[in-house]
């Protein structure tokens, strides 16, 4: 059946689903820590110290630079970053659920693809999340209908815009382009090769960082688990996706080896990284081309006219996945033990509420650090705090994301996205000044804790008297070192008096008195 697009009623309806869905996933809107690195870049591109997380440090700590730059929009013109990432990753959702359910090449809407698609409750949850996800989706679909109806032009232009939206995308971007013939892949070559010099000249590296901190070791049987759990939690997709590939070996199709052939190698990249500690994100990209061949597949049964089958099926189906939810485990995090086997439902993690206390508590700590040139780490869920405190120098100490040295280090955690690669040793090579515990409450001896703010406290790592001289003027709270030994150079036994104090001379030798910041009469001490 072909028709232009407004035609008939049918085109109606399904814009009315698309945009019931959009409502859904507004109804589900949030925002995960991990997008505020991308914003933090984007304000400093605006603010003019260029695509970096620290000022002078050339890192690429994102793996989305398209969204990173589209991020900068709302900066600059002082709008909310993150109710703006809500309404752009919206829209692009709409527009990648349009392009589940209508087919430019046969000018028909494909029920099936689309509403299953807009049935799966990942799809809203990640239609917002702050994260590049959405732009991502919309992509990778439209750039298979663009293969599928031969436009050239269009799919270059997708093409493109992927590649620069997640590296993954080459994958679809460089398969579709050998499709449409070797003009298309030379254009799309040479495109690429200007940004990928330019990556080379600005950050060094082809790769971006984050790929060292997250990707470079392999996991195959974690990433085994985390595919299995999610056709476990969608179990309607699993046969689908191999009705897809009988598809494929039956028709002989080019349009359907290409789809598989990206299905395959993604799938194989996603399982030897083990994944990712968000459960279904990375098995979303895989999602749409699974579902457009299965639909595509169901042609044959309406060229024999029964449509009233096909209807049913796709109604089906839809309800299934709609029935489908992920398991409560998801949720948990008891005795170090986060969800199942480290993935999460991140969105729980991230409600209203906390964004909003990151964002109070971070306009606190601006005001408390302004004008100095405090060094902080960061780990877990901390880097909203940091996008609103606006501190000069902030580095993620979970996977070293933003710096080249911690992301190439061996982590010492087997969860994924969270290595915990920092040291002790690492924070003082980095002239690290503490530690703001947000969220996370670490554990932290009497001694070296601080108190920033009424509700926010840390750790400190160097004891340097210029910095604390500043913020305690301005009401932070911490143990003066000099007071207390003062008070042991009263002493008959200073160092004795000390230990009796329960303060950590070891400790406090090697990470504070070895800074140059003590009188000497300090040091001598810890050395009788």
């Amino acid at each position: 059946m072909k028709y232009s697009l407004f035609e008939k009623k049918e085109t109606y309806i399904a814009i009315l689903i698309a945009l019931l869905s959009v409502g859904f996933a507004w109804h589900l809107r949030w925002v995960c820590d991990d997008a505020f690195i991308s914003f933090r870049y984007a304000k400093n591109m605006v603010s003019g110290h260029g695509l970096v997380f620290n000022t002078g440090e050339y890192v690429e700590g994102y793996t989305n630079f398209l969204w990173t730059l589209l991020m900068t929009i709302p900066i600059y013109f002082n709008w909310d970053v993150v109710i703006f990432s809500y309404v752009l990753s919206l829209l692009f959702f709409f527009i990648g659920s349009i392009g589940m359910g209508w087919s430019p090449k046969d000018q028909s809407i494909q029920w099936f693809s689309f509403l299953t698609w807009v049935s799966i409750y990942h799809v809203s949850v990640f239609a917002t999340s702050g994260l590049e996800t959405s732009l991502f989706l919309c992509l990778i679909i439209w750039i298979y209908r663009f293969v599928e109806a031969e436009k050239k032009s269009l799919f270059l232009i997708c093409a493109v815009l992927i590649c620069l939206t997640r590296p993954e995308g080459a994958v679809f971007a460089l398969g579709g382009a050998l499709m449409l013939g070797w003009r298309v892949v030379l254009t799309l070559g040479g495109i690429l090769s200007c940004y990928a010099l330019w990556k080379l000249s600005y950050y060094g590296d082809l790769l971006p960082n984050t790929f060292y901190a997250k990707g470079s070791e392999n996991r195959w049987e974690q990433g085994f688990f985390y595919v299995r759990l999610y056709l476990q939690t969608y179990w309607p997709l699993f046969p689908i996706w191999v009705f897809g590939l009988w598809t494929t070996w039956k028709h002989k199709q080019p349009i359907y080896w290409y789809a598989t052939g990206c299905i395959l190698i993604v799938l194989i990249h996603v399982i030897r990284v083990g994944g990712d500690f968000m459960f279904a994100r990375f098995m979303l990209p895989l999602t749409p081309y699974i579902l457009v061949m299965a639909s595509n597949a169901l042609k044959d049964f309406y060229r024999e006219k029964k449509t009233y089958f096909v209807t049913s099926i796709s109604i089906l189906t839809a309800f299934s996945l709609l029935l489908c939810r992920p398991s409560e485990e998801l949720k948990t995090f008891e005795n170090g033990q986060v969800g199942i086997q480290g993935i999460t439902e991140e969105r729980f993690w991230y409600p209203p509420d906390v964004v909003e206390q990151a964002k109070q508590e971070g306009n606190k700590l601006k005001e408390v650090f302004q004008g100095t040139d405090v060094r902080v780490v960061i780990l877990g869920m901390q880097a909203m705090l940091m996008y609103y405190a606006e501190l000069p120098y902030v580095l993620e100490g979970m996977n070293g994301l933003t710096d080249h040295e911690l992301a190439r280090r061996k982590s010492e955690v087997n969860r994924v996205g969270h290595g915990h690669r920092m040291s002790a040793v690492y924070m003082q090579e980095r002239n690290i000044d503490l530690f703001i515990d947000f969220r996370l409450q670490q554990p932290t001896h009497p001694f070296f804790q601080i108190q920033l703010t009424s509700n926010l406290g840390g750790q400190l790592f160097t004891y340097r008297r210029s910095l604390l001289d500043i913020i305690q003027e301005r009401g932070v709270q911490f143990v003066r070192i000099e007071e207390v030994f003062d008070i042991a150079l009263a002493q008959e036994q200073p160092k004795l008096y000390l230990e009796q104090q329960g303060v950590p001379l070891s400790y406090l030798q090697k990470y504070y008195l070895g800074r140059g910041n003590m009188e000497q009469k300090y040091k001598d001490v810890l050395s009788k």
